[in-house]
């Protein structure tokens, strides 16, 4: 398994980054992204990138929404 260190800064502590970690399983073909409570409260969304040039966007189902 091969680990990514990422972070992200907040906007109004900037100096304080918030860390995550990110999982690539190439035996499973997957990805997993491990989100601090905060950081998943406060977003919808979620886009990866290959090269900046092709999206993947991965959006936040709300509680109670059925899943297709």
């Amino acid at each position: 398994m091969k680990h990514a260190k990422c972070e992200i800064k907040r906007k109004l502590e900037a100096s304080e980054p918030t860390k995550f970690q990110v999982d690539y399983l190439q035996e499973k073909r997957e990805i997993r992204i491990n989100l601090p409570e905060e950081v998943w409260k406060n977003i919808d969304t979620i886009i990866m990138t290959r090269l900046f040039q092709e999206e993947l966007v991965v959006e936040k189902q709300k509680e109670g929404e059925d899943e297709e």
